[in-house]
């Protein structure tokens, strides 16, 4: 496939970048390959200083393969690079840019971009995130910019669809999150309880993906003082002090029914920990959409979601889950995070059928 000229050029990250952002980044790269369009990918040599980043290491450590090579080329904090790039996307001319954008942070990037281009090259933004989780004053002014550069934008969830129509009247294309493909398949439930050394005979919950204050896990911990029967599996990196969460298990006395796993779950654990799990629990107090979400519909497993839309639309339209609100109270009525969560016999049903 020859990249003069190509149809698309997509900007954001790929592997050997982790996470769901390059996971989706890359079914759209796949996507596109197979319907035959020149595609050429650029990633990032540069996408966050090293004191900025929360984490341990933004890369993945097992093989991938993708359908054309990914030059790794944007550097997301050097301005002095940004002219030469635009530059060479000048003379690359494709048809159609596409800027990936999910944090603020790259928006200085993409605007220094995207104004450069000719009016014969469309823009289009593919928007995970409009507005940040963790907001600062300046988004704003450079949200309102973005806007300006942009010929449309595409999203993943009606949340995001949303909040951008709130701020612009260009075309925005919108569509559920994809269901990934390039995963490994779920497996016998016993079989993964026993490869993760938990009791079988116990109903699981999983609170799943990179820990981070919005998403809530302390009010999770805090139901499970409700639920005595009911074991919590939390698998991801924290990305903040983890001490706080190992504080309320020790406080509220529930290390024998909390089981830590605070790394980046491979696939293969990412497959056991679904497997084994009888329901996802996503207790954010903010939210627009998730790629775990779209997780749980590949592993089949039924879902508890709190009261947001970018959660909410995909779980009452698909009968996937339960749909509840954030604060974790005894004798509830059913409608809020901790009696929610309890797991039904395992009889075949799942959350949403009678």
């Amino acid at each position: 496939m020859k990249n003069e000229n190509p149809d698309v050029l997509l900007l954001g990250p790929t592997y050997p970048y982790r996470g769901g952002i390059a996971n989706t980044q890359e079914e759209f790269l796949k996507a596109l390959c197979l319907q035959e369009q020149k595609v050429v990918a650029w990633s990032f040599s540069h996408l966050y200083p090293s004191f900025l980043f929360p984490g341990t290491t933004p890369f993945s450590t097992e093989s991938k393969s993708l359908p054309i090579e990914v030059e790794q080329k944007i550097h997301a904090y050097a301005p002095w690079k940004w002219n030469k790039l635009a530059e060479e996307i000048v003379q690359l001319h494709p048809k159609k840019v596409v800027f990936r954008l999910w944090t603020p942070f790259l928006i200085p990037c993409w605007n220094s971009l995207a104004k450069k281009l000719p009016s014969s090259i469309k823009k289009i933004a593919f928007v995970d995130n409009w507005i940040a989780h963790e907001p600062k004053p300046w988004d704003t002014y450079f949200r309102k910019k973005f806007i300006t550069y942009m010929d449309a934008f595409s999203c993943l969830s009606e949340g995001v669809s949303e909040q951008i129509k709130k701020e612009s009247n260009k075309p925005i294309w919108q569509m559920q999150h994809p269901i990934p493909t390039a995963v490994e398949q779920k497996i016998n439930r016993e079989e993964a309880c026993a490869a993760l050394g938990l009791d079988a005979t116990k109903n699981h919950v999983l609170f799943y993906g990179l820990i981070r204050p919005y998403k809530g896990l302390d009010l999770l911990l805090k139901a499970m003082t409700f639920l005595p029967d009911i074991h919590l599996l939390v698998v991801g990196e924290s990305y903040e002090n983890s001490a706080k969460y190992t504080q309320i298990i020790s406080e509220l006395k529930l290390e024998n029914r909390i089981h830590l796993h605070l790394q980046f779950a491979s696939e293969k654990e990412t497959a056991l920990c679904f497997s084994a799990s009888d329901a996802l629990v996503l207790p954010y107090k903010t939210a627009t959409q998730s790629g775990v979400l779209s997780l749980a519909y590949h592993f089949e497993t039924p879902v508890v979601v709190t009261n947001h839309k970018g959660l909410s639309s995909p779980v009452v339209a698909d009968k996937t889950g339960r749909v509840v609100e954030l604060s974790p109270k005894k004798n509830c009525g059913g409608n809020c995070l901790c009696l929610s969560t309890r797991t039904q016999k395992r009889n075949g049903k799942k959350y949403g059928q009678k």
